[in-house]
């Protein structure tokens, strides 16, 4: 008898992603470059596209089949989905932690405080394997209810020092000195030395003001 080939859910979940990252880029991207850059984005695309046609064919012809079961399995995985709601976790920290005012540190130990389930079950199994999930993303959660639901906008606008060793800026009045995540700037091109700029600031439905939109 011929031994069952063990399923790699990993490779399964990376190919998934560049498949609907692909899929992405051909069907939805091209409406997003017109809408922001018009005829302009159209030529963009074309030239994109051209350039990543071997990409785009590879991709279609070797990825998009998926054995039966095959992502919904992947997907079932608690390795993934663990692996999945920590990069989930990041991404949210990364762009909607950092321009929530919420101090850093403090933003990590909450972070921190919601895994707590996730070594009571892997240490003793005093928790359902369910509450991991629910308890690691929770924090995400919170994060996105309060950036998406605001009110009382407004723009606030400062001089700033650039310092490039630790890609921070420095507001006059050392202005919102205990909120490190608003003042980073890594790969912003626009950036200079010094300049000014324009926070849209609101106020978020949980109680935590957000940045929405700056301008430098």
């Amino acid at each position: 008898m011929f031994k069952q080939e063990t399923p790699n859910h990993f490779e399964t979940i990376v190919k998934f992603f560049i498949v609907l990252a692909i899929s992405t880029m051909v069907f939805i991207l091209p409406f997003f470059l017109y809408s922001r850059y018009g005829g302009m984005g159209l030529i963009m695309y074309m030239v994109m596209v051209i350039m990543l046609s071997p990409s785009i064919a590879f991709t279609y012809k070797k990825f998009i089949y998926f054995r039966k079961d095959e992502l919904k399995n992947a997907f079932l995985d608690k390795k993934i989905q663990i692996g999945l709601t920590i990069l989930l976790n990041l991404v949210v920290f990364i762009t909607i932690g950092f321009n929530t005012l919420i101090q850093t540190k403090n933003l990590l130990f909450l972070y921190l405080l919601c895994y707590a389930p996730a070594f009571l079950y892997y240490r003793k199994r005093l928790v359902p394997y369910s509450s991991v999930v629910i308890a690691s993303l929770l924090m995400s959660v919170l994060l996105l209810f309060n950036f998406c639901f605001i009110d009382n906008i407004k723009e606030e606008k400062y001089r700033y020092f650039y310092n490039e060793s630790d890609a921070v800026i420095y507001l006059e009045n050392e202005n919102y000195k205990e909120y490190k995540g608003m003042r980073m700037f890594f790969l912003d091109q626009r950036i200079q030395n010094q300049g000014t700029i324009t926070y849209v600031l609101a106020d978020g439905i949980l109680g935590f003001r957000v940045v929405k939109e700056y301008r430098l």
